[in-house]
C-alpha cells in the first residue's frame, strides 16, 4: 500500500520488433510500430 518494504536490484531482457504502421488508426495508436516481443528478468545476487 505504498509502503517500501526493501530494495533489490534486478537485471532486464527485452526483444523488440519494429512493424511500421499500415493504418491511420495504427499510426495514431504507435507511430513508431515498436512492440516489446518478449521480456526476461531477474533478481540479482548481491
Amino acid at each position: 500500500n505504498g509502503i517500501e518494504t526493501g530494495q533489490s536490484t534486478h537485471t532486464g531482457v527485452f526483444s523488440i520488433v519494429i512493424v511500421p504502421p499500415r493504418t491511420e488508426e495504427a499510426l495514431r495508436a504507435n507511430p513508431l510500430g515498436l512492440y516489446v516481443h518478449g521480456l526476461n528478468w531477474s533478481k540479482d545476487h548481491q
